[in-house]
């Protein structure tokens, strides 16, 4: 299955902050099983825990999905 840019958004990010999955979830109000679901394309995030993430990148919602 191919990542969609923001499932590999999701793993960067988690990456470029040196973050486990489980303190990433943490960071973003969100169940680690989420974390590895999100960065896989299995699921997407909800509006919380993806604005949170925006928040933590530093750009708005938009840009962090696009």
């Amino acid at each position: 299955m191919e990542r969609t840019v923001l499932s590999a958004n999701i793993a960067a990010l988690r990456k470029h902050l040196n973050m486990k999955q489980s303190a990433f979830a943490e960071a973003v109000g969100a169940d680690q099983s989420y974390i590895s679901k999100w960065e896989t394309k299995n699921s997407e995030p909800s509006a919380r825990p993806l604005a949170r993430m925006a928040q933590l990148a530093g750009v708005n919602v938009d840009d962090f999905i696009d």
